[in-house]
């Protein structure tokens, strides 16, 4: 009997598929008088075509669900766009109970862009940890659970450019992605000192439709 592989598709039971799927049947008979036997040991029908079937639906389901997420990733981006705006309105402010913000660390930003997500969203959840990854635990800067989206926040400075910022976040989202309710990232990185050299290189190769999280990058100034 010719070995076989395992494999296991989403939580269905093991299924075996054979590691010779050309085997010729030990049994038939390829004279002209013919054979009760089929020709092959491994038929398409009874060996390979329900586990195509399911192949091909795990496929279109993983293609549906980042397809489904990348757009509001686009959304939500879209509204970030004009965060220098909204700062700006306020700075203006000359009412002395609406005071200016200071945005000077990532945790300034982050109380501004928490609220701003309750503007488009009921369920914002600051800090939610992601389960142990490498020994430790981390935590994604805010998640809208009712969409699957993880909102991270950065702030360049002098130390943190366009390579370390891509660095940082490659391995923020490794740990995010362990996340169960993650299907999409957002990263937004604020850069009002322009320190970043090549802003849009730094979206374009970061942003992934494709990916599973999705991921999008906005840089804001």
């Amino acid at each position: 009997m010719q070995g076989h592989v395992r494999r296991r598709h989403g939580n269905q039971a093991n299924q075996v598929l054979p590691d010779q799927p050309l085997e010729v049947n030990q049994f038939y008979d390829p004279t002209p008088t013919g054979s009760p036997f089929p020709k092959w040991s491994h038929p398409y029908s009874s060996t390979f075509l329900e586990s195509f079937h399911t192949q091909r639906t795990l496929l279109q389901e993983e293609i549906y669900t980042v397809a489904e997420v990348f757009p509001l990733l686009a959304e939500i981006a879209e509204v970030f766009t004009r965060f220098p705006s909204f700062l700006q309105t306020l700075q203006n402010s000359t009412k002395p109970n609406v005071p200016a913000p200071m945005v000077e660390k990532e945790e300034d930003l982050q109380v501004l862009v928490g609220a701003c997500l309750r503007l488009m969203y009921d369920d914002v959840r600051p800090e939610d940890y992601v389960p142990q990854y490498a020994g430790g635990r981390s935590r994604v800067d805010f998640l809208l659970p009712t969409v699957g989206i993880v909102v991270e926040t950065k702030i360049t400075r002098e130390s943190l450019t366009d390579r370390k910022v891509g660095e940082e976040l490659t391995i923020d989202w490794s740990r995010y992605a362990k996340h169960p309710d993650c299907r999409g990232i957002l990263a937004l990185v604020y850069d009002p000192g322009r320190y970043l050299i090549n802003p849009v290189g730094l979206e374009s190769d970061l942003t992934q439709n494709q990916g599973n999280p999705a991921t999008r990058v906005l840089v804001i100034r």
